[in-house]
């Protein structure tokens, strides 16, 4: 008893994890509804087994799915595109009802009826159009839209449905349809006109997930065939569509099921034969009616309606033109590579001249080497003058033709260049049964064994000349011929008049040219067989067969059926590494060329998913991005070792991450890091704690909730671990990585500048050793940064434009961005707003189609056009620029950008006389530093603020302690701007407690140094501080003495200066504050008209701010 008991009590939570919308539950006896969730108690009135139950357990199910694997691979079914329909369910006999579930309203309190029955097949000789002559089920029973009365809160009731049980576990896992190979869902049935649904249901990630479509009949009453495409079913959840519509997971179709939710009392029937999947026409086709509306409801309310076609059937004159039918490509073979095995012939036959060989050699090899570059050099190879432009991707005849026409045959007499006989040996492939001949023949330019050369010996084949060259198996020509070979040998037939077809179109354009070298061009052996037929038979007779040779002559888009799966596996693999390698985003004709060449094709990639997770994730469509992230990984790990879960747990959580979902980031990649353990990856392995140092740097209070799952441990500890292990792994990239890292932590720590070169030099060793490209731009911003900080604005700069100019093609557009905003900045600084906004407007259009790449450059522009507004007293300009700068700001996204406005928002208090507020500004972004870890150079930063903070409110003397500080810290850490202005507030301190002295000579002591910074407002600021030190002193000595004297011109002098640096930066407040200084020190020195030329100035400055 106990084992029956056990499996019934399985059925009932499969049962219940099975449903569709629907909780339906199977129950035996008496089922006790108010025992708890988690348990289920039932009561049987037998514990018998029935041989229907056991009819089919789990090695039957077993067997049978190993027996369908064993047909697929005996008969090579996934070579091709399957022609054969793939039943999925069948109502030929009695016992299939049994794998079907009925569902009503009855569930919830309806009143709604619900039958299916196996009706018999028809034995009558002669039946109608009404019967079938197969056994089928009939769907029937009665709508009621009545409410239950003991029940509130079901509001809608009237639906029924059925559909097909789980299929069970078989030895190979869960037992589900994979019906990726077929383009369409047909259904044998029997209508009666109402509004019925066919409902899928696939293995996904949201298990309540169905996709649905209308069932349009269109002769009601009679049996008819209805062909639906996969891609038009409507991805729904509960009944509600679900954005984004992506198409279903086609490898693993869960269920399939019919329902009725048209909510119209009255008796309903649907007659079903079965159900299969499919690729081609059969019979009569239904598709979309556009009169009848949908009952498919959005979020919004509004309904949901399918591309509406006529509906049609196959008669004497319906035109097969007229289907837009999905392009079967070949695997691999087009007419391009049929062109690369004749030029391999040329090559082999020894047609080239030495001169020639290397040119063409290398052509070839362009399209064979997975990652040979796509353009030549003229200047390298004088022959390759015709390819300094690029090829395209699928090569056309002209490219051949630019390669061959300045080439001449090694034994010609008459200067006949290689494209003539290239041409010649294009079209002796007269026939379908010539193209079969020169793939046989490819094999005779390969060195044979002795066998093989046995074995032609017996059979008189003569061995070849001494002057032709063999190629070996595994050279790259080599392989590229038995590869060819075997591909053409797997084609079907109606593939290999596909592949004839469209080389007959891609040679068409060289036909006039050979038509003039050889009269005899129209005598070859298809055009001479249509026509003989027009001679004897007249020209209608020709048309049929015409259409058939020549039927994508007159496609309008004939390029596209030039493509093979190949060719789209590279391109996709191409572009997915050029976006991972960039970090840009795909151009929109590439997108659209893209889009138009899968939507033909019909089978897609799983490749294609990444890569529109990739260009989503970029666009920052999260949701997009994150379906197909899920969709990519479901397809791959079907068919691949679950080794690579880890992958999909790390890219989830960069995504997450990137979207701010912080907390599911580091739980995903924490589980990434023990998955990669497991499975002993460790190159994921080291990744992911790469990206968890990093993501602690930034989020250490998410960080520290892991508690011990943390394996980094303290930070410096965490690093020197890293790079160990990217050593012993040989990730010359981490390894390069931590090294930087190291330094830049010690940058931030305020360590000895020779351990930071110390690991900027280990690094360029590793960069320059093992040719990390990719790397040079983050050495290049340490480097950068630090003789930033040293106060060496020249060194600073050269960098930045040496990375831009040489370096910026194979680095990650972030860092091109970084490094130009930079360079923007620093003209910023001195005053060339317009240069520095010139400078960010001429970054590449596409790459800043990328969303966060956009909001970056959107901030550096508000950013440049804030501190305009401030210099010149705009302070409602700067008030909206700092709104939308405070809106969007968040450390989170970019720590230096983060803090950089928040200094220029402490400035906007200032200006605004808003002393209070800004030193709360300032005391909240200290006390942040000090939780996170301290930033030496932004805590100085702030230190100096507050100190000078002090002296707008009259209190200078309060900020002694703070500059001095301050000073301390940045001569420590050497952080030399930081350190002048500590300087420079020290001195103002000492100017306001009369040590004037002292004031002066820290002031002249550092101006060599300050002025190699190249900071226009830092300039301006200390010449203005030692112009107020000499008019002390000025004041201290006697009444017309030299010494008075000296101190006042060197008071104008030093004041003069600032006032020109202040005029640079167009800072209007800085001009009004030096004009009005001069004019007083113009006074004292009794030069009156000079003092009112500067007092006119002053007052003409104040109005132009005022206005």
């Amino acid at each position: 008893m106990f084992p029956t008991i056990r499996i019934k009590l399985k059925w009932i939570r499969e049962a219940k994890n099975s449903s569709l919308n629907l909780a339906c539950y199977e129950t035996f006896g008496n089922y006790n509804a108010r025992a708890p969730r988690n348990k289920h108690i039932c009561y049987y009135k037998t514990m018998r087994f029935t041989q229907k139950l056991t009819a089919k357990g789990f090695w039957g199910r077993s067997i049978e799915e190993f027996k369908r694997w064993s047909d697929m691979i005996l008969n090579a079914e996934g070579l091709r595109v399957p022609t054969k329909p793939y039943v999925l369910t069948s109502f030929e006999n009695k016992e299939s009802i049994t794998d079907c579930k009925i569902m009503s309203d009855q569930e919830i309190g309806g009143f709604s009826t619900v039958n299916l029955h196996w009706i018999p097949p028809c034995t009558r000789s002669s039946h109608t159009s009404a019967e079938n002559v197969g056994g089928h089920a009939k769907f029937h029973g009665n709508i009621s839209i009545q409410l239950p009365t003991n029940r509130p809160e079901v509001q809608r009731t009237g639906f029924a449905a059925w559909r097909t049980k789980d299929r069970g576990y078989t030895i190979f896992g869960k037992s589900l349809w994979d019906i990726d190979p077929y383009t369409f869902l047909a259904l044998r049935i029997k209508s009666d006109n109402r509004r019925y649904f066919v409902n899928l249901q696939t293995e996904s990630i949201v298990h309540t997930d169905i996709h649905q479509h209308r069932l349009y009949a269109k002769r009601p009453g009679e049996w008819e065939t209805v062909l639906i495409p996969w891609t038009e079913f409507v991805r729904t959840n509960h009944g509600i569509v679900v954005e984004p519509q992506r198409e279903m997971l086609r490898q693993s179709l869960r269920t399939i099921g019919i329902g009725l939710t048209d909510r119209i009392p009255g008796k309903f029937e649907l007659c079903i034969e079965r159900v299969w999947a499919t690729n081609g026409l059969e019979g009569t086709i239904i598709v979309q009616d556009p009169m009848r509306g949908s009952y498919l409801k959005k979020k919004d309310g509004s309904k949901v309606r399918w591309i509406a076609h006529l509906p049609y059937e196959i008669t004497s004159h319906f035109d097969p033109k007229s289907i837009i039918k999905p392009i079967e490509m070949n695997r691999y073979l087009t007419p391009t590579k049929i062109g690369l095995l004749v030029l391999i012939e040329l090559y082999t036959e020894s047609f080239m001249l030495n001169s020639s060989t290397i040119p063409i050699i290398s052509f070839v090899l362009n399209q064979l080497l997975p990652h040979a570059p796509k353009t030549h050099r003229s200047e390298s190879i004088s022959s390759l003058e015709p390819f300094s432009r690029k090829l395209p991707f699928i090569l056309d005849l002209k490219s051949f033709e630019l390669l061959l026409v300045p080439h001449f045959a090694s034994f010609s007499l008459l200067d006949t260049n290689l494209w003539d006989y290239f041409l010649k040996k294009l079209w002796n492939i007269n026939s379908l049964d010539t193209l079969h001949v020169f793939f046989m023949g490819r094999k005779n330019l390969l060195v044979k064994s002795r066998e093989e050369i046995k074995k032609d010996n017996e059979m008189g084949i003569p061995p070849p000349s001494e002057e032709m060259i063999l190629l070996s198996h595994t050279s790259p020509f080599g392989s590229f011929i038995r590869k060819s070979c075997i591909e053409f040998e797997r084609l079907k037939f109606s593939d290999t008049v596909a592949l004839w077809t469209t080389f007959v179109n891609w040679r068409r354009d060289s036909k006039p040219h050979w038509a003039t070298e050889n009269a005899n061009v129209r005598d070859w052996t298809g055009d001479k067989a249509l026509n003989d037929i027009e001679r004897s038979s007249g020209i209608l007779s020709t048309e049929i067969l015409g259409n058939v040779v020549y039927r994508y002559t007159d496609s309008q888009n004939p390029e596209n059926t030039y493509f093979s799966t190949d060719n789209i596996e590279k391109l996709l693999e191409f572009q997915v590494e050029k976006m991972q390698r960039l970090g840009s985003r795909i151009p929109c004709e590439m997108m659209s060329k893209f889009k138009s060449i899968l939507d033909q094709s019909v089978m897609i990639p799983s490749l294609s998913h990444y890569f529109v997770f990739l260009e989503s994730w970029r666009s920052g469509d999260y949701p997009t991005s994150f379906d197909s992230l899920h969709r990519y990984f479901d397809y791959t790990m079907q068919n691949r070792d679950r080794l690579f879960y880890q992958y999909a747990l790390m890219n989830l959580a960069v995504l997450q991450a990137d979207f701010y979902c912080f907390d599911e980031a580091a739980a995903a990649m924490l589980e990434t890091v023990s998955t990669a353990r497991e499975n002993k990856d460790m190159a994921c392995l080291n990744f992911a704690l790469n990206w968890l140092y990093h993501f602690g740097k930034v989020h250490p209070e998410i960080i520290s909730e892991t508690g011990p799952t943390n394996m980094l441990g303290v930070e410096r500890e965490g690093l020197s671990y890293l790079r160990i292990k990217a050593k012993e792994a040989e990730m010359w990239t981490l390894w390069s990585s931590s090294l930087l890292s190291e330094g830049k932590l010690a940058m931030a720590n305020g360590e000895s500048l020779a351990t930071v070169f110390e690991n900027i030099t280990k690094s360029s060793q590793l960069v320059i050793e093992k040719n990390l490209k990719g790397m040079i731009g983050p050495q290049t911003a340490i480097l950068s940064s630090l003789w930033a900080r040293l106060g060496i604005s020249q060194l600073f700069k050269q960098h930045c434009e040496v990375f831009l100019s040489y370096h910026a093609n194979f680095a990650v557009f972030e860092d091109t961005l970084r490094f130009t905003n930079r360079i923007a900045c620093l003209h910023a600084g001195q005053g060339d707003y317009e240069v520095a906004l010139n400078i960010l407007e001429s970054l590449n259009s596409n790459s800043l189609r990328s969303w966060k790449a956009n909001q970056y450059w959107l901030k550096c522009k508000g950013i440049i056009r804030l501190k305009r507004a401030l210099h010149c007293n705009q302070l409602d300009d700067a008030a909206q620029l700092l709104d939308q700068l405070l809106y969007s700001n968040d450390e989170d996204k970019d720590a230096d950008l983060f803090f950089e406005i928040n200094v220029l928002y402490i400035d906007y208090l200032t200006r605004r006389t808003d002393y209070s507020q800004a030193l709360i500004l300032i005391e909240k972004s200290l006390s942040s530093i000090r939780k996170d870890g301290e930033d030496k150079n932004q805590k100085n930063r702030l230190l100096i603020l507050k100190a000078l903070l002090y002296d707008k409110a009259g209190r200078p003397q309060k900020g002694l302690s703070i500059a001095l500080r301050a000073a301390s810290n940045a001569w420590q850490a050497r952080l030399m701007p930081t350190l002048w202005a500590a300087m420079g507030a020290i001195s103002n301190i000492l100017t306001s407690l009369a040590e004037f002295q002292a004031s002066t000579q820290i002031l002249i002591a550092i101006f060599p140094r300050v002025l190699e910074c190249g900071d226009c407002a830092l300039n301006a600021q200390l010449y203005s501080l030692l112009g107020d030190a000499f008019m002390g002193l000025a004041g201290q000595a006697e009444m017309g003495s030299l010494k008075r004297k000296d101190s006042l011109k060197q008071c104008f002098h030093f004041t003069e200066r600032g006032l020109k640096e202040f005029v640079s930066l167009n800072d209007v407040v800085g001009q009004r504050e030096t004009t009005a200084k001069m004019a007083t020190i113009m006074m004292v020195r009794s030069e009156n008209f000079i003092a009112d030329k500067y007092a006119k100035a002053y007052v003409e400055l104040k109005e132009c701010a005022s206005s």
